[in-house]
């Protein structure tokens, strides 16, 4: 069990950002709490249950069944964030659900691992603005994983969102040096926007885990709680002088490694 000289801290940091007020932000519906604090580089980084709706390959790496609730603040709207992800063998199925005001996202994903530690994804998404106004999207998506030290991510997509910004290709590695975890993404939009992303996480002081991250111009920080069966993850984002902040709490009914 965690000590309670790690928990107090942590749980005081999560109460005085709760108090507080965070703006409305232009935050990517379906991204969780880790992806936030990475700079929203999450394509390489298939390591909780929101994995699929980043990357349709990601469930085949995950370890396990994993839950994920998300909440973001935004204002007087907020974002709800639910996700489900599990892999056996080498299928791995996801599915999540974000809403924020009048928008919501329904995503899923099947992917498929060879023992080389390659893994592929299709996904279907659909946005919706409003009653009747929903859109569909598929997505493709490719990891390869050499283990602990190294994986390799692609997202294809075509437009399930009227947002010129939403990024529809994505490419992004991820580099482990034992306690350091860091990875980079660049992302292309409709409207030609080319956005990098970089993040990075040291988990020398565990069971908490730290990160920071840049993506879109803002600059991006993170707390995380991590034990084998229930993880606890915050993010704060600083966007145009004001605060947006995530929270997301992960449940991992059972784990199974992933054997190349």
């Amino acid at each position: 069990m965690p000590s309670s000289k790690l928990l107090v801290p942590w749980l005081a940091l999560v109460l005085l950002l709760l108090l507080g007020q965070a703006s409305r932000g232009e935050v990517e519906l379906g991204q969780g709490s880790r992806a936030l604090a990475r700079g929203g580089a999450c394509v390489a980084w298939a390591d909780d249950g929101t994995a699929g709706a980043c990357n349709p390959a990601g469930p085949a790496l995950l370890e396990g069944l994993h839950l994920l609730f998300g909440l973001a603040p935004h204002d007087h709207d907020g974002e709800r964030l639910l996700c489900g992800s599990a892999r056996w063998g080498a299928l791995g199925l996801s599915g999540a659900w974000a809403a924020s005001g009048a928008e919501a996202l329904w995503a899923g994903a099947v992917a498929f691992r060879s023992r080389e530690g390659f893994a592929l994804g299709l996904g279907l998404r659909s946005y919706e603005q409003g009653p009747g106004e929903a859109k569909l999207g598929l997505d493709l998506g490719a990891i390869f994983s050499a283990g602990p030290s190294l994986s390799i991510g692609l997202t294809l997509r075509n437009p399930s969102a009227p947002r010129s910004d939403e990024p529809l290709t994505r490419v992004g590695a991820r580099l482990g040096l034992g306690w350091l975890q860091s990875g980079g993404e660049l992302a292309l939009s409709p409207s030609g926007l080319i956005q990098l992303a970089w993040g990075a996480e040291a988990a020398f002081l565990k069971p908490v885990v730290l990160r920071l991250g840049y993506g879109g111009g803002r600059w991006a920080v993170g707390l995380g709680f991590e034990s084998s069966r229930l993880n606890a993850d915050f993010a704060v984002v600083l966007a145009e002088g004001a605060l947006i902040w995530m929270f997301s709490t992960e449940v991992i009914l059972f784990r199974e490694e992933v054997r190349e």
